[in-house]
This record gives structure tokens, sequence and C-alpha cells, in this order.
């Protein structure tokens, strides 16, 4: 019954084709998805599309595909990158028609029409009415509209659950899901007190399968669309309807044809493939000019009352209760249905046997009517073998007579009236098979059992077939004799497919093998199936060992952990993953490798699970490591050498605690030398004395601090607090260089995450070059200007602005270059570290002329709090 529904359907649409005739030849036809996260709807429209156009004669529609994919893919930069490959790819091809299939692809070519395709008229598809209001139709445009009927769906559930308590209506969160739910709800509060709805929209589909696994029998689930679920993930319609279905006690409903062989109960449902179909035969009008505006009737699709009938019985609901209108579909097929060839071969064997029969039993007195029978008989089985495209052959071991249909005789190369014998069908056998035949033939007839065997045949034009045989032992004790009845299959096509196969997996395999990378493959449940020859040298291991998550065995331990956490999220979301880790290596050591993976799809987009190479990197990562060494070490120099140029300034600021030390000193001896010393001028002269040494031990632990060699320490640091330290330094030098200090810090400033060590010494750095850059400034316009903001991107900004000679054209981008240098005696290294010290915190380092004179060097880093005060 299918195969006939599938040929009527061929036969009606090119008939269809042929009764519209074709336009002239040279025309072009682009059809615009707008979504395609509804993956079996797309299809069941592209498969019509494609069957109408390319079912011409002579010439062809040229047809062209593009899919804009708006619910993974959204936003005005998304929109100007799908217009900008529009227009390069089509750039110089005549387009005669453009095809949108659903609203948003129609809004997208609307918008874009005069860029992209000015003169093509426009056949929409799959879009609803509601959806056309809203826009504004150009003359040139029609178009089949599509609509879902939620009204008649929801009628359909109070027929057949009369009692029922609740409507659980789900639904997703893209553009589409929404704007459909919507819909639902308008309907629903209509029919309101009659029906009690409740939403479950805002989910993962993980949660929304475990809430209907717990709604009530008595309940009933409408499924509406979900293109995205709650938690931002894509998914098809099809398959979070089929996990629904799966888990649920109550019965499923919804609005589109495609979800029926998924276990919904039923609906009325749209179909996309019907509608593909209708959209099709209205372009083909339309290139030939036989235009049907928009507002016809017969651009309409209705939607058909459909019932799949296993669900039905699976839920318990009476089929009394369908509608008399609806159609039933997924009826289970009958006996003759499912086993209709091993029925056909029973009854022809039993009708061969009771022909035997009568024709021994009447052999001399009834041998031309038998004969005759016997002629009729072998013209049936061969229509029927016919039918089945079977040969079928019957031996008489005892008379070595062997009749075959006509079929039969095709398959081995005979003629229609060649007579045929054991040793002939022996001879068409290929050498190298006859000895496992004949073995297979003997014991079957010894046994008295079934023979079936896969041989060659070599026929007289020297072709070689495949052929399946099939064979049962028959005795026959009346007549005193023996049979062996059985069919043969031409199975070429399925030999050399197999035999395609198992050299592509063996191409494979070489290519893999001499790969200068280590290769993997796994499958969709995760487990290792494949490990190239590369990868077991590498690990000493054999592909016994690694397969599985016995790979596994060879990591790092404190990589496992992560490594394994990428490897799962990447399988649960189907993405690309590149990961580092630690990799034993076959004498013991343990190598860094990079690890790349990608997924395998199918042909039909079926997950089959994913492919990766490895590369060894512990050189790279050893020379990353050594260059870091290099860096810290330059920056301790840098640190050192500044200390030594602020020599001068840091024993000022010693020398004033210190003098108040021995000040208070001398003055308490005194007091105590004319005795007029008293406890309470004692108390205050000692802790003036304690106040100046805690003061001298902060200044030196500081000192000790930027000079001190070793690991950089990240931490939460505040910027403003970095730069009142460094100003609290360059103090007494600001002082001996007559430069004013001028601090403009924001109080709310972002929070960093860097070492404070390092960032003090890039604030001091650029301090100190802003004092030298003055050394010709006036002593009334010297000042520094250190500023702290935050800016729009989230980042935290430190700049220092001076009132020198600024930069010269030539120098502003070499400033930050090793071992280039303005002054006379300088290096050359201290901006250079300064740039290495912010490009390790992920920050940004620049320097710029300011107006009105003198230079500003900034630095930015990325905030990571909402600042302190």
């Amino acid at each position: 019954m299918e195969l006939c529904a599938l040929v009527c359907g061929a036969v009606l649409c090119v008939g269809t084709v042929f009764a519209l005739g074709w336009p002239e030849s040279g025309k072009s036809v682009l059809v615009l998805y707008g979504e395609r996260g509804d993956l079996p709807a797309i299809e069941a429209v592209e498969e019509n599309l494609r069957e109408v156009f390319h079912g011409s004669r002579s010439p062809p529609i040229e047809l062209f595909s593009e899919y804009l994919d708006f619910t993974r893919f959204s936003g005005d930069q998304q929109e100007a990158v799908l217009l900008r490959y529009l227009q390069e790819r089509y750039a110089g091809r005549q387009i005669d028609l453009v095809v949108p299939v659903a609203g948003f692809a129609l809004e997208f070519v609307l918008a874009h029409r005069a860029e992209l395709f000015p003169a093509a008229p426009i056949v929409f598809c799959a879009t609803d009415q509601q959806e056309l209001e809203k826009l504004t139709l150009p003359p040139d445009a029609t178009g089949i509209i599509g609509h879902f009927d939620i009204e008649r769906t929801v009628e359909l559930i109070r027929q057949l659950q009369p009692d029922v308590t609740e409507i659980v209506c789900v639904s997703g969160t893209s553009g589409f899901d929404l704007r459909w739910a919507d819909e639902v709800r308008k309907v629903m509060e209509r029919m309101h007190p009659r029906v009690s709805a409740r939403w479950i929209n805002e989910k993962s589909l993980a949660e929304t399968m475990d809430e209907i696994s717990r709604a009530p029998k008595t309940s009933a689930i409408l499924f509406v669309s979900m293109l995205r679920d709650g938690a931002g993930q894509s998914t098809s319609s099809v398959d979070a309807v089929r996990d629904l279905v799966r888990v649920s006690k109550a019965p499923v409903y919804g609005l589109s044809s495609q979800f029926l062989d998924s276990g919904v109960v039923g609906g009325a449902m749209f179909d996309f493939g019907l509608n593909g179909r209708n959209t099709a035969e209205l372009a083909l009008k339309t290139l030939r000019g036989q235009w049907v505006p928009y507002g016809s009737p017969r651009i309409e699709s209705h939607n058909s009352l459909l019932i799949n009938w296993q669900a039905l019985k699976k839920a318990g609901l009476p089929q009394e209760r369908v509608p008399a209108g609806a159609e039933v579909r997924l009826r289970p097929p009958g006996l003759w249905e499912t086993h209709r060839v091993f029925i056909s071969v029973i009854l022809i064997a039993v009708g061969i046997q009771a022909i035997l029969i009568v024709w021994l039993l009447a052999e001399r007195h009834y041998r031309r009517r038998a004969e005759a029978s016997l002629r009729e008989s072998e013209q049936r089985m061969s229509l029927a073998a016919e039918a089945a495209n079977l040969g079928i052959w019957m031996w008489d071991v005892e008379r070595n007579e062997v009749w075959m249909t006509d079929k039969g005789r095709t398959l081995l190369g005979f003629m229609p009236n060649e007579r045929v014998d054991y040793a002939a069908l022996a001879a068409r056998v290929h050498p190298e098979d006859r000895e496992a035949r004949e073995a297979s033939i003997r014991r079957a007839v010894k046994t008295k059992g079934e023979y079936t065997m896969e041989y060659r045949l070599v026929l007289p034009d020297s072709t070689v077939r495949w052929i399946g045989s099939r064979g049962h032992f028959i005795e026959a004790r009346h007549v005193k004799t023996n049979l062996l009845i059985g069919v043969w299959m031409d199975i070429t096509m399925e030999k050399q497919a197999q035999d395609a196969l198992r050299e592509n997996e063996a191409r494979f395999r070489a290519m893999a093998d001499t790969a200068p990378v280590m290769i993997w493959m796994s499958g969709a449940d995760m487990l290792c199936t494949f490990f190239n020859k590369g990868w077991l040298d590498f690990t000493g291991r054999s592909v016994e060992q690694e397969l599985g998550n016995g790979w596994a065995q060879g990591v790092h331990r404190e990589d496992l952990d992560r490594c394994l956490k990428t490897y799962i999220n990447s399988f649960d979301s189907r993405h690309s993953f590149t990961m580092e880790y630690r990799l034993r290596r076959r004498d013991g050591e343990y190598r860094w490798v990079l690890d790349n993976g990608g997924p395998r799809f199918a042909s039909d987009g079926t997950f089959l699970g994913y492919i990766g190479s490895c590369v060894d990197i512990s050189e790279h990562k050893r020379a990353e490591a050594e260059a870091r060494k290099h860096r810290e070490e330059l920056a301790h120099l840098g640190r050192v050498a500044i200390m030594g140029e602020m020599a001068g300034s840091l024993a000022h600021e010693l020398n004033q605690p210190l003098t108040g030390i021995v000040n208070n000193a001398s003055a308490g001896r005194r007091f105590i030398a004319k005795g007029r010393a008293d406890l309470p001028k004692l108390d205050g002269l000692l802790e003036a004395i304690v106040e100046d040494g805690r003061r001298a031990g902060g200044i030196i632990r500081g000192i000790r601090s930027m000079v001190q060699k070793g690991n950089p320490t990240r931490s939460t640091v505040n910027l403003n607090d970095v730069i009142a330290y460094v100003l609290r330094l360059v103090h007494s030098d600001a002082l001996e260089r007559h430069c004013a200090l001028v601090t403009q810090a924001d109080p709310n400033l972002p929070l960093v995450e860097g070492d404070q060590v390092q960032l003090q010494q890039v604030v001091l750095n650029l301090i100190m070059n802003a004092f030298e850059a003055m050394g010709e400034t006036p002593l009334s316009e010297r000042r520094v200007i250190v500023r702290s903001e935050r800016i729009s991107d989230g980042r935290v900004r430190v700049s220092v602005r001076d009132f020198g000679t600024g930069l010269l054209v030539d120098n502003s981008e070499r400033i930050f270059e090793h071992f280039f240098s303005t002054k006379q005696n300088g290096l050359g290294m201290g901006l250079a570290i300064v740039r290495s010290i912010v490009t390790a915190h992920d920050g940004e380092l620049a320097a710029v002329n300011a107006q009105g004179g003198g230079t500003c060097a900034y630095f930015s880093l990325p905030g990571i709090g909402e600042g302190n005060t």
C-alpha cells in the first residue's frame, strides 16, 4: 500500500507539472529558508519543491537553496553578513523568482529586495495570514498561506478526552515558538472556562520532560513548537516531541503533520510537504506568466484532521470518539502486508506440491491434463516471481531435471528454451565458489534440511554476478523422488556496496596510519573506536588497551578531570573542542599535547561521534616557560633600576622619620638629665618614636617588595591604592624636581585582577618618565596629572599626563620597543617591560601627544567588580 501510494504521488506530481507546462529555458529560482532548526519540516518542503521543479522533461529549472537560520543566528550584524553573502554569491546571476520559506525569510526578502533581486517576483511559502498582515506586499508577490489550526486541535482533544482535567501547553523560546505560543494563548482564553490550560515554555528540554512525566494521565499535552528551549539550546521540534511522547503518561497532541510519526495522538495538522508542493506549482505558473494574485482562495492551505492509530491505542482512547471526517493513519499492516514474499513463496511451494501430487496420482490417465496444469502453474509462479524480483527453481534430484522461472533463466544467463540440468547450473558458478556451493547443496540433500548460500556466477558474456540462493529439501515418496526447491535473488549491488565500504575503510586507515599526527575516533556513546599508528607508537600501548575509555589511563591525573569535562560537554553540545593536557609517552614521560576534536554526522544528519587529532607541543610549552622566566627577570631588573634612580628620594623619605626618632630620643634624655621628666611627657616622646619607626619600616618594606625577585602573585587590586602608594614613594623626588602631583581618582573604580607589585612598577615607571620629560619645562608649569577612570567597555584606565616636550612623530610607535630610548644614557628597557607587564594582564598600553602640550601615557585592564569607595 505504501509503495502504491508513493508511485501514485510521483505520477500525480509529474502529471501536474506536465499539465502546467514548462517555462522557457534558462530560468533560475532561489529558495530562502528562514529557519533550519526544525530540519524535518524543512526537508519536507525542500523535497516537494525539488520534486516539482526537477521533474521537468527538458530543460530543467536551475534551483538554488540558502538557509538564513535566524533562530540560531540573530541580530543586525548577522543580517548584514547574510546580505553581503547573498550579494557576492549571486552577483552577475539572473534570478527569475525568489521563494522565501516562513515569515522570517519573507521579511528579509522584502527588507533587502532592492539590493538583492529587484526585478524578481516573490512566491512565499509556509507563511501565516497574521504574519502577512504585518507586512506590505509588493504587487508582484504572492504565495501559499499556511497556518496552525489551534481551535480544531483543542476541540479534538475535548472530543477524544471529554473528561480532560487540564491541557498542558509546551513551547520553546525562539521567535517562531513565541509567536505561535501567543496564538495558542488567545484560543485558550476564548475557550475558557471550558478548557483549563497550564504552560511550560521557559524550561530546558530536560526539565520540560521531567515535568511532563509527572502530568496525570487524565490531562492532555498540546505541543506547539520548540526550536530553542528555555535554556537557550537549539533543538528540533520533531526530536523534542518524540522525547515528550516517550516520557508522558498523558496523550500528546500536535499542530504539524511531521509530529505524527513521533507518536502524537493527532490534531488539525499543517502539512509542510503539501504546502511546498502547492508553492512549487504556483511558482511554475508565475514563471509562465499565469499570475495568481495574493488573496485568492486557491492559495490557502487547509489542515487535515489526522489521527495516529497506534498512539490512540497506546493512550487507551476509544476509537468510537474519533470524528467522522478525521483521517486515521499508521494502522498496523496485516499479515499479508508484512509477510507477502514469505507467504507467496510458501503458497507457491504448496501449490507446486499439490500439482506434483495430482500429477503423480494420475500420471498415466491424466498426463496431458497434468502437463497443461503444470505449464499454467509455471506461468503463475513466474508472474509471482517477477513481482517479487525473485527467480524460483526446483531440482529433481533423482531425475537430474531442473525447472526455473523466466526470471531465474535471466539471472543465470540461460535461453528460454534451453535445457538445464544440475551440471549446467554448476558450470555457471564461479570456480572459486563451486566447492563450497556443492558441499552446501549435498548437505541439504543428506540432512533433508535447508540450504542457504551466497556465491558468484560467471555469465556467458563473462559478467560476474552475485546470487543469494535459498532452498529447502522435499521428499516425494509417492513418486519415489526427492526435490530441492528454492529461490534466487540478485545481490550484486549489495555486494558492490559492501566492497566499496571496506575499500573506503582500508583507505582511511592507511591515510590515518601515515599521517604525522595522532588520530582518534569515537562513537556516539563517547567510547573511542579507533586510534592510528601514530597514537599507538606514542603511548606504546595496544589498540585493545586504548579502546573505549582506556586512553584516559595515559592522561596525567592532574589534567584528567578537566580533560573529561571538556570532552563530555562537547559531546552534549555537538561542538568542536580544543584542549591541552599531558599524555604519558611509551618511555613513561608525560608530554604536553594539543587535542582538536570535531563532530561527525551522517548524510541524513545523524550524529556519529567525534574524530580528533593530537600533536606534541611540549617543546612549545617549554619555550613559553623560558620566555616567561626571561620577562620576569627583566621586570625585576627594571624595578631595581628605578629604585637606583630614586635612591636620593628614598633616602630623603627615610631621613625624615629617622631624624624624628633621633630628636625625640635626645629630648627625652635632656628631660631626664635635668630631672624634669615626667611620665606623660616620656610616654608622648616614646609614642612619636614608635610612629616614626613604623613609618620608616613601611618605606623599607615597600622598597624590598619592589626589588624582591620571585613569581608574580595574582589577586584583586584597587588601582587607586596602587597610585596612592607610588605617589608616596615619589613625593620627595617630585619636591626635588619642583613638580606638582595632581590626582584625579574615580572613587567607584572597579577592581582588577593582577600582581600588585608589577602594577606598582608600571605606574612608577610612567611617573618617573613624566618627571624626566619635563627637564626643560619652566618650574611654574611642571606638573603631572595621574588619573583613574572606568571606560565604556567595563575596563579600567590609568593615565599619566606630563607637560614636557611631547613625543616625536617618528618615535610614537617605537617607544615601547626593546632597547629604544630617547634618553642620552637610557637602556630602552623601562617601557618595554611596562608593555610586557600590561600585556600579561590582558591589558593595553599606549602613549599620545596631549592637547596643550606634553605626553599622555595610559594603560587599561579588564575590571572584575563594581568598584570600591
